[in-house]
């Protein structure tokens, strides 16, 4: 049973020996990949609002224009990009980022339809009417945003918040409910939760984590394929606990091919998610 970990946290102990091994015993791995790991940008806001942390928001992650992830819930600027819980469920979403191209869109205000969002701004400007625009979205956003979404709604920080026009209040809408964000990398391997690669599905037994190349091997958890689109829902913890526990009853059988054993029934259901998973 090969229980050696994936390539993240290498502080633990965890160096990606187990892919050296799982080679020599002939697999072909699919090259392992950070997953549910902080993402980076390229772009300048992110690091004007590092340490922003924001509740309450929805981000949606687009790959080549279409929308591939949504979740509502925290997210954080950094100085090299975005992190936060969001932030690392969306990554698991990634692909290859050479072929493709991704953006996230942060809704600020997604419990308020466009048109809602309008009506509270107009409200705000009516009270604030002699603040300059800054001044005036004190009670929509927090006061490190204020300067950048001023500088990207392009408007003159001069204008008082009655001098807005009805186009631009809509400008500013369009911008609170589809905030962009470019992502140009996933975050390195030294810093991410998981490893997302690994061992082919197809080199592993239907039932069990047994080896088909190597009849008596076994191996679980970081190794195993399937954690790629598993780590969307289980972020790996229980999910090296089932495998492990499978793996272990896959090496036991081996040695006596003829008998047949049953897996637990709660290893057999957590397997039956991760088949919905896949699917």
């Amino acid at each position: 049973l090969v229980a050696t970990g994936g390539l993240s946290y290498p502080t633990t102990g965890s160096t990606g020996d187990g892919y050296k091994l799982a080679r020599q015993a002939g697999h072909t791995l699919v090259e392992p990949v950070p997953s549910l790991v902080s993402l980076v940008s390229h772009d300048a806001d992110c690091k004007k609002m590092m340490g922003l942390a924001l509740k309450n928001v929805t981000l949606t992650l687009h790959e080549d224009g279409k929308a591939i992830f949504e979740e509502q819930g925290e997210m954080l600027f950094t100085h090299f990009g975005i992190s936060g819980p969001l932030t690392l469920s969306a990554s698991s979403h990634l692909g290859d980022m050479k072929k493709h191209k991704y953006e996230a869109f942060i809704d600020l205000k997604p419990a308020l339809s466009e048109e809602q969002l309008y009506d509270r701004i107009t409200r705000d400007f009516a009270l604030l009417a002699n603040h300059a625009a800054q001044g005036a979205l004190v009670k929509l956003l927090p006061s490190s945003m204020q300067p950048v979404m001023v500088a990207r709604w392009g408007i003159d920080p001069a204008t008082r918040a009655n001098q807005i026009t009805r186009e631009q209040k809509r400008e500013l809408v369009q911008l609170m409910k589809h905030w962009r964000v470019s992502i140009d990398a996933r975050g390195d391997l030294a810093h991410a939760v998981i490893t997302s690669g690994g061992r082919p599905q197809d080199h592993a037994e239907q039932k069990g984590a047994g080896s088909l190349l190597c009849r008596r091997g076994a191996g679980c958890g970081r190794l195993y394929r399937r954690l790629q689109s598993a780590d969307r829902i289980l972020h790996g913890t229980e999910f090296c606990e089932s495998s492990g526990m499978t793996s272990q009853s896959a090496s036991q059988r081996a040695p006596s091919l003829g008998q047949q054993q049953r897996l637990p029934p709660a290893v057999t259901e957590r397997f039956k998610r991760l088949e919905i998973s896949d699917s």
